[in-house]
């Protein structure tokens, strides 16, 4: 005798789907990055906490849930701890040109008291405006050439390589030579050099402006600007720059002209 597959009352199917409803709706919180992520983001929550769930929510996050990590990474802007506003730009980085949103945010962080937070804000924008295409948008553009001027010089270069990015070369030229001119070794020195590299074939546009550097009166600027010049403007070019030096109204670098262009073999006359 054939058996007879059970029947089930309306009652119970419909408890059965929603049972199925609540344990998929729990298995999608528990497994969701950003339910993960943002619960760490409350103020009981230690800094160092904070600090990684905010970097967390900038990379690996889906793409149904991007819009979401952008404005929990916009209002992990205000966090009390620098460290954690810091680390909330550097997340809104990871979004590219879905964090456009986060622009006037930023624009106030590159405000902030804190160098860190400063320099953080100024690399998201430039890395979002990139991504975005098109024309820059002035106002970042503007913040971006006032953070040139940043007491700081982690926070000077952060600005000159987010302009890099937005194609703005000369403008970035006198943080440029500053960081240039610090000791063979150290951080911004190094950092420098490889926005050198990033700026490549447009160094010969740059020229005239590292040119004017030879008058710099700090003779490390000076030093700095020549090395450029002689490895990438060739011989008529340096030559060119010290004799607007050999003219110049402070004895010392009249000085370092003469000198410079005896060891470089250069004819003071044309």
């Amino acid at each position: 005798m054939p058996l007879k597959a059970p029947r089930l009352h309306l009652r119970t199917l419909l408890a059965l789907v929603a049972l199925n409803a609540v344990l998929l709706w729990a298995g999608a919180w528990v497994w969701s990055p950003l339910n993960r992520l943002s619960a760490r983001l409350g103020p009981e929550t230690p800094a160092y906490l904070r600090r990684e769930a905010a970097i967390g929510l900038g990379y690996g996050i889906p793409p149904w849930e991007t819009e979401r990590a952008v404005s929990t990474l916009i209002r992990t802007l205000g966090d009390p701890s620098p460290r954690v506003r810091e680390s909330a730009a550097a997340g809104l980085t990871g979004h590219g040109a879905n964090a456009r949103g986060a622009i006037p945010y930023l624009l106030k962080l590159v405000n902030d008291k804190d160098r860190g937070a400063r320099a953080s804000a100024l690399g998201a924008l430039g890395v979002i405006e990139a991504a975005s295409g098109g024309k820059p948008n002035p106002e970042v553009i503007a913040a971006l050439i006032r953070a040139l001027d940043d007491s700081a010089m982690e926070v000077r270069l952060m600005a000159a390589e987010a302009l890099v990015g937005l194609g703005e070369f000369r403008v970035i030229v006198p943080v440029l030579i500053a960081a240039l001119a610090e000791p063979e070794g150290t951080v911004h020195l190094c950092r420098a050099k490889l926005l050198m590299g990033r700026i490549g074939g447009k160094t010969q546009v740059l020229m005239p402006v590292f040119a004017k550097f030879i008058t710099d009166p700090d003779p490390g600027r000076r030093d700095a600007a020549l090395k450029i010049l002689v490895d990438h403007g060739g011989p008529e070019v340096v030559k060119y720059a010290l004799r607007r030096g050999l003219q110049n109204q402070d004895a010392s670098v009249r000085q370092w002209a003469a000198s410079t262009m005896d060891r470089l073999g250069l004819a003071a006359s044309p």
